[in-house]
């Protein structure tokens, strides 16, 4: 599928575990690898190399990786739009087995209503305040505040049925690295500690983004070739 990228898996996951935690690196090396030129084989080759791990023995187990992966896939649509999660969730649907497929759907019968309150709390939680200037800028534009606040943060970002907030955040941050985009880096920094991420863990998701985005500035893409 992507000998590449498996190779650089199988060589720096150890060192990406230690650093980030087991339930945190995936997660991370997912956000950075969509959001950059790997979106094409991104999910399936890290779900390959994660089931081939112990820990992802039973059917059980490799059902809540799926959660979770897929989770962050659909949170990236609000970061880099639904091409590229399309596309890496389409890689990894297709090297799950049947029997550890997972039919949830945690946002089913959710309301416009609760979409707007779900937003706003989520917004303050992360902002506390930063953003109102930016919300007193855009108050003519009320089609872009509602996609930030109830489609962004209420109908993708606010859902932690499977992953916390500060997980959703982390793998955000991450996306945003490969993107470049500096204001919204540190706006999200601040975030994640005022989630009650420790500030040498957000530097280490940084720097392992950075490391991830690295490796992938050195291929050329098989559809550009």
């Amino acid at each position: 599928m992507d000998a590449e990228l498996t190779k650089f898996l199988r060589q720096n996951a150890p060192a990406f575990t230690q650093r980030l935690g087991s339930d945190r690196w995936y997660l991370v090396a997912l956000a950075v690898l969509t959001s950059g030129n790997r979106f094409g084989t991104a999910g399936g080759v890290l779900y390959k190399y994660l089931i081939s791990q112990p820990e992802y023995a039973s059917r059980e187990q490799r059902q809540s990786l799926i959660r979770r992966l897929r989770e962050v896939l659909v949170k990236l649509v609000v970061a880099i739009g639904i091409p590229k999660s399309l596309e890496s969730m389409v890689s990894l649907a297709k090297e799950i087995e049947e029997l550890d497929n997972d039919n949830s759907f945690t946002r089913a019968n959710w309301t416009p209503e609760q979409l707007k309150v779900r937003g706003q709390a989520l917004n303050d939680r992360i902002y506390q305040g930063d953003a109102d200037a930016i919300f007193e800028l855009l108050k003519y534009q009320q089609d872009f505040i509602f996609a930030i606040l109830d489609i962004g943060y209420g109908l993708f970002l606010s859902d932690e049925t499977v992953l916390p907030a500060v997980e959703g955040e982390a793998t955000l941050l991450a996306s945003l690295i490969v993107q470049d985009t500096p204001i919204e880096i540190a706006s999200h920094t601040k975030g994640l500690l005022r989630l009650g991420l420790d500030k040498n863990m957000i530097e280490q998701i940084k720097l392992v983004s950075s490391e991830i985005a690295a490796f992938m500035s050195s291929h050329v893409p098989e559809y550009l070739q």
